[in-house]
């Protein structure tokens, strides 16, 4: 009941007061206070204790520096002693704390190595020091092989992980505590494996394969002679024989190295001693000896023959033939021979003229090498004197006129025919008209030079120009004329001319004169 004091009115109220339980922590997950470490415990909250009506957060100091809110956090502990503390609290405020001791125990200690990275074949040698609370030890060094209680202890790694990397490992025991702690340390483990085949070969020089793995750097040695650095090289001993040749490889990176040895055969191959061109004329032989125990196959068939220990070589043609030698250890000598035929009329150049005025057009140069000779034809008969300005110089000039083919023979210092040069000559008649009747009767309807004669080769005009008789010029072209200025008949007069035309490469010729155009 409430009474207002001044006036005294009074007046009753009624509260409903709600009271909740407390909250209560409980940490679960803790079956015992000692354990072995490293251990990893799920800490429990939801186990604690709240009203129906409450709702409960939490709040976890691990003892360790760490804390969590979390309802069911997981921590992982090393050896000591630890105070895990738990805090309930309901949404109204309320808590409740709770703390629980646990202690991990166990053996101690580490492991150390001479090294952590090995090539295969390689020892480590490893020792467990600062060593608390063991009383026993043994080894795994990583491939199921262990040793007891040895420290240091020495070990061979003869096996490559496939992931290049395995795990030593030191168990500790404590028969005091009844725990045990292992200790890893990780290895990796590489290897660079040398490789190539023995091999025999009828070659001068073989290609040596290299099958190594894992390596940077190699080196090919025959005894203290380094024979190259090349990955997969050629190499040449010079000589027939069997040869022991070593590789060493070796991987910059890990240090890694191996070698390996095997042997090389050159076999001895058959000699053909015969030069790669032979020159013969007519009915020439070139011959040399030959192994007779050797079997030899001359293609194509029917240009050499052999007798006992001689092969001869003779052709009636310029050919290329091929000489293979097949001895007895089955190595084969191949080779080519170009037989050079100096026959009469070889022809090497050919050059068609057609001349009008001017000797001189035709290039006689020859190409003379020292001791050459050459001799002047005309339709295969001898070229008299007097025809040419020299007769055995290498760039004569035509003096008189030449019909017919006109021939150099070019001799080497044995008198073979080496090469011959042709040249056809002709001699065009050529006639400029007077007149010309452009009338549409088909006669003389044009102006133009005219071939007399018959010649292998066409004439064109180079140039026309015709002037009228007060020095206009009225038609420019490389083409005849038909009589017409601007399309429209020119008128019957007497013009002036000049006209160049061209037959081949000897014939070039400018005349000029008057032309009477009649209607």
């Amino acid at each position: 009941m409430i009474i207002e004091k001044s006036s005294h009115c009074k007046n009753d109220y009624e509260f409903k007061i709600n009271v909740l339980d407390d909250p209560k922590a409980v940490i679960g997950g803790l079956e015992d206070s000692l354990f072995c470490y490293p251990k990893s415990f799920i800490l429990l909250a939801d186990q604690s204790i709240k009203d129906p009506k409450d709702e409960l957060t939490y709040w976890w100091d691990f003892g360790n520096n760490k804390s969590s809110s979390k309802r069911n956090p997981v921590v992982t502990y090393g050896k000591g002693n630890y105070n895990i503390s738990l805090t309930a609290i309901s949404k109204y405020g309320c808590r409740d704390t709770i703390v629980r001791s646990i202690s991990l125990v166990g053996p101690e200690g580490k492991i150390i190595a001479d090294k952590d990275l090995v090539c295969k074949g390689e020892k480590i040698t490893f020792q467990v020091i600062d060593a608390i609370d063991v009383s026993s030890f043994y080894w795994d060094f990583g491939q199921g092989e262990t040793d007891n209680e040895i420290s240091p202890a020495t070990y061979q790694y003869n096996f490559v992980p496939e992931s290049g990397t395995t795990f030593a490992s030191l168990v500790l025991e404590s028969s005091e505590t009844g725990c045990e702690t292992v200790l890893t340390m990780p290895i990796s483990i590489h290897q660079v494996n040398a490789a190539f085949a023995s091999d025999t070969t009828c070659s001068d020089s073989i290609h040596l394969i290299n099958y190594s793995k894992g390596a940077d750097t190699q080196l090919w040695k025959h005894g203290n002679t380094a024979l190259s650095q090349d990955f997969s090289p050629w190499i040449n001993l010079g000589k027939p024989g069997t040869y022991p040749i070593q590789l060493s490889i070796h991987n910059i990176t890990n240090g890694c190295r191996d070698t390996i040895e095997n042997l090389i055969t050159f076999l001895p191959r058959p000699e053909v001693n015969v030069p790669p061109i032979i020159d013969l004329c007519a009915d020439e032989t070139y011959s040399f000896n030959i192994n007779p125990d050797d079997k030899y196959e001359i293609n194509p068939p029917g240009f050499a023959n052999i007798q006992q220990n001689t092969l001869s070589i003779s052709a009636q043609n310029s050919e290329r033939i091929q000489i293979s030698a097949n001895g007895l250890n089955g190595c084969n000598t191949t080779v080519y021979v170009d037989i050079i035929h100096n026959e009469y009329n070889n022809k090497d150049f050919v050059k068609d003229y057609v001349l009008c005025d001017d000797y001189s057009a035709i290039d006689l140069k020859q190409s003379l090498q020292p001791g050459d000779s050459i001799v002047w034809s005309l339709d295969d008969i001898k070229l008299p004197s007097g025809y040419l300005s020299c007769d055995t110089c290498h760039e004569p000039q035509i003096l008189q006129i030449i019909i017919g083919e006109l021939k150099a023979s070019i001799y080497n210092q044995k008198e073979c025919l080496q090469r011959s040069y042709y040249y056809h000559i002709e001699n065009a008649k050529i006639e400029t008209p007077n007149f010309f009747s452009p009338n549409g009767d088909q006669v003389n309807e044009y102006f133009g030079p005219v071939i007399k004669n018959t010649v292998s080769q066409s004439m064109a005009i180079e140039e026309l120009k015709i002037y009228n008789r007060w020095g206009k010029e009225v038609y420019q072209s490389n083409q005849i004329w038909d009589g017409k200025i601007n399309g429209q008949l020119a008128p019957a007069e007497v013009y002036y001319y000049t006209l160049t035309y061209k037959i081949g490469d000897g014939c070039l010729h400018t005349t000029k004169g008057n032309v009477t155009l009649m209607r």
